[in-house]
Formats: C-alpha cells, sequence, structure tokens
C-alpha cells in the first residue's frame, strides 16, 4: 500500500462507517418507487457537517427518463436523487459515487 494509502484509510473511523451505513439502510428508498430524497439529505448533512460543499441533485426529467431506446418511462422509478460534494483545493481528488437506492 502507498503512504498516501495508508495515510487516507488512517482517517477512517471503522464504527463510525458502520453507524452511517446502518443509518442509511434503515431510511426507506423503496424500489420502486425509488424515493431516494431522504438517503440524499442524510448524505448532505453529513457532507455538510464535516466542512464540505454539498447538495443535493436531481437530473432534469429529459435525462432521467429516457431509456436507450428513446422510449419514455412513466415510472417514478426515475427520479433518483443524489448527492454531490465538492471539495475545492490542490492535490489529489476523489469522486465518490453511489446509487442510493
Amino acid at each position: 500500500m502507498t503512504d498516501l494509502g495508508k495515510k487516507v484509510l488512517s482517517f477512517i473511523n471503522e464504527d463510525e462507517v458502520i453507524g452511517f451505513l446502518q443509518d442509511i439502510v434503515r431510511m426507506p428508498s423503496f424500489f420502486p418507487p425509488g424515493d431516494s430524497r431522504k438517503v440524499a439529505e442524510y448524505c448532505v448533512e453529513k457532507m455538510r457537517n464535516a466542512g464540505i460543499k454539498a447538495e443535493v441533485v436531481t437530473p432534469p426529467e429529459s435525462i432521467t427518463r429516457r431509456f436507450g431506446d428513446g422510449c419514455l418511462d412513466e415510472n417514478p422509478n426515475s427520479y433518483m436523487q443524489s448527492a454531490l460534494g465538492i471539495i475545492e483545493g490542490e492535490g489529489p481528488q476523489m469522486l465518490w459515487n453511489a446509487h442510493i437506492v
């Protein structure tokens, strides 16, 4: 493992990570209908509490309601919210991307 990898891992509190995952698993985000707003808002709150600029993002209908064949999906599953965190500065950057539901 690289020195950078060791440094990153040194900041991770295993109990905190497990507690966070338990919290979001308990939140209703059933599929269908796929309403993940509470989970996204919780993730944004956690990021903001850590000093990270964050917001809940819902892709526009023109993106979320289309399948590859161009047909419109009439199911509300397509409104999947995501939590977006931005840390500005120099140095290595990390993108955390996860499907919430």
